[in-house]
């Protein structure tokens, strides 16, 4: 009973047979659905010539500038106000840059979830 029949006992088919065109010039590696790799990573005349797009950084420049702005406008408060010669004086400069810093991350917080509600509605579908 060694000679078993069947589909059940057949000598699995993978890895698949290599083709001729795989046998010819390099590794034979199998990517995707049988396909070989080298033909998955051909890179077509057409596409050879068209030049790259760079993405443009709009946001993260935008995004740096206001927070150097914030940056210069808290230490600007914060020298203000430490030439204040008043109790009074100085804990006002204090108020000052501490809402100057709670304005900063409210904008923070706006910028972001703009841009997360931008990045999400152009997407790729």
């Amino acid at each position: 009973m060694s000679d078993k029949a069947g589909p059940r006992h057949q000598q699995p088919s993978w890895p698949p047979p290599i083709t001729p065109e795989q046998s010819q010039g390099g590794p034979n590696l199998i990517g995707y659905a049988g396909q070989p790799m080298a033909a998955a990573r051909a890179v077509q005349p057409a596409q050879a010539a068209q030049p790259v797009k760079h993405r443009r950084r709009v946001f993260w420049w935008f995004f740096a500038a206001l927070q150097l702005a914030f940056v210069v406008w808290v230490v600007a408060g914060g020298v203000s106000a430490s030439n204040e010669t008043t109790d009074a004086g100085r804990a006002g400069g204090t108020i000052g840059v501490g809402l100057i810093i709670l304005l900063w991350a409210l904008v923070d917080v706006i910028v972001g979830i703009t841009y997360a509600v931008y990045r999400f509605a152009s997407r790729d579908k």
